[in-house]
């Protein structure tokens, strides 16, 4: 038997899950730059403190969330 990151059944183990080797999903957006849209998904809403569909993401709301100058 050969060295595997499979289980014989070929379910993922821990080593082979993306998931787990690059840590958990924190979110994921687009950006439209024709019509400066943005779609965020619900964890991205959340990384910011809004109800998935709370508010409608644009640019300055994203600015506003932009940390102080640490200098």
């Amino acid at each position: 038997m050969s060295a595997s990151s499979e289980s014989p059944a070929g379910t993922p183990t821990p080593e082979s899950d993306p998931a787990t080797v690059a840590g958990p999903r924190t979110g994921s957006f687009q950006f439209w730059f024709a019509t400066r849209r943005w779609d965020w998904s619900p964890e991205v809403y959340r990384m910011h403190g809004y109800t998935p569909g709370e508010v409608e993401p644009t640019t300055d709301l994203l600015l506003a969330h932009k940390p102080a100058s640490r200098c």
